[in-house]
């Protein structure tokens, strides 16, 4: 098969791709647990930040095409 075969019968069974969900949207309980949580963390000292590992999971695109994943 070929791409345009899958686009030509996806298109007559009006099935339609989307981006997937970056993140759910928050609810006023959701925003006012997150406020508590950075607020009884505001105060730690080094020590207790030096207790949390980090993860980084940005992305970064330099060209034209990113090849987002579409379902």
């Amino acid at each position: 098969m070929v791409p345009q075969t899958i686009s030509r019968r996806l298109a007559e069974a009006n099935i339609k791709s989307k981006h997937p969900f970056r993140a759910l949207p928050l609810t006023p309980e959701h925003r006012q647990l997150r406020l508590q949580w950075c607020q009884t963390r505001s105060m730690w000292n080094v020590t207790d930040r030096q207790m949390i590992m980090f993860s980084d999971e940005s992305r970064f695109v330099l060209g034209t095409d990113d090849n987002r994943a579409r379902v």
